[in-house]
């Protein structure tokens, strides 16, 4: 058993203490938090054969896997969160899932998420080893923030469950871990079933999941001031045809999506305290804008204020 807490270091400290638990706990992200002083986090973890199941209490904040923390090839988790107190949001694959206490959502840390939470929240989580899911999880875009029910129906012997393992810890489950990893296995496999019954692909599912990989395929790739549809398309193996047909049913183009998803990566960093020290157009070029006056005139037309107008704004 393992437990981390912020009280153990200074309140200025705190948001990244924090950050880097979780990212050595799970995966690497982001955390962002309004109120530093009212900041709390705790968290009480163990594992049970290759699961780690954690017990965690924070306040306020948002949680952000970003494209860049992405590495092909490691491991990248199946994370699974039960919501016990207060509620939060779970943002992956264009979809969205509020959570609140009794309800259950999936998330791929093999693709951008986030979570975000606004006030007070207590969840359990459990960590999965992509390679433990096998057939469960073929196709994870078609469960990602999708919340199911933890209190009726498949999802309640999950969630039951997980609370004994999680709350009920004994040194005995050390030397049964095997059978309550299967037990466990087995019952996530009942659980899903509450999010798809028929255990088919339907065509809007995989055109919802091709999109998915298309977007996570670029977002990996921002930084390459080369990548454009056609390079895209390349990669994913599809024609340009059937590209462009995948952004029109969201009402953009991929050309649009790709220019919008740099000019965000460059607002992050325009507005993070940490790169004050570089240039604007360092930033731009490092996202993938050729042209620093075209990246101003885009980043005026897309939040409404210049570059330099967005940083000195953070600074106030």
């Amino acid at each position: 058993m393992g437990s981390i807490s912020t009280n153990e270091v200074q309140i200025g400290t705190r948001r990244r203490f924090w950050e880097e638990v979780i990212s050595d706990l799970y995966t690497k992200t982001d955390v962002t938090i309004e109120n530093t002083a009212q900041f709390y986090g705790l968290i009480n973890w163990h594992k049970i054969g290759e699961v780690v199941l954690s017990d965690i209490s924070s306040t306020r904040s948002v949680v952000t896997r970003e494209s860049r923390y992405i590495r092909k090839s490691s491991d990248n988790p199946i994370q699974i969160n039960f919501q016990i107190e207060g509620t939060g949001t779970v943002i992956q694959d264009g979809r969205e899932a509020l959570t609140r206490p009794g309800e259950v959502t999936i998330y791929d840390s093999s693709r951008p998420y986030e979570m975000r939470f606004d006030g007070p929240f207590r969840q359990l989580s459990v960590d999965f080893p992509r390679r433990m899911l096998g057939d469960r999880l073929k196709c994870s875009e078609r469960v990602t923030a999708r919340g199911f029910s933890g209190t009726n129906g498949p999802g309640r012997f999950l969630y039951s469950y997980v609370q004994s393992l999680v709350m009920g810890k004994s040194d005995e489950d050390l030397t049964i871990a095997d059978c309550l990893q299967d037990n466990l296995m087995r019952l996530l496999g009942i659980a899903l079933l509450s999010l798809d019954q028929s255990g088919q692909v339907t065509e809007s599912d995989g055109k919802h999941a091709a999109l998915s990989r298309v977007k996570s395929y670029i977002k990996s790739n921002l930084a390459d001031d080369s990548l454009s549809p056609a390079a895209t398309a390349r990669a994913q193996g599809l024609s340009l045809r059937n590209l462009y047909y995948l952004f029109e049913s969201e009402g953009t183009t991929i050309s649009r999506f790709i220019q919008d998803s740099r000019l965000e990566q460059c607002r992050k960093e325009i507005e993070d305290i940490r790169m004050s020290g570089r240039s604007i157009s360092d930033i731009a070029l490092a996202w993938g804008f050729k042209d620093t006056a075209h990246f101003s005139r885009a980043f005026r037309r897309r939040f409404g204020v210049t570059p330099r107008e967005c940083r000195s704004a953070r600074r106030l």
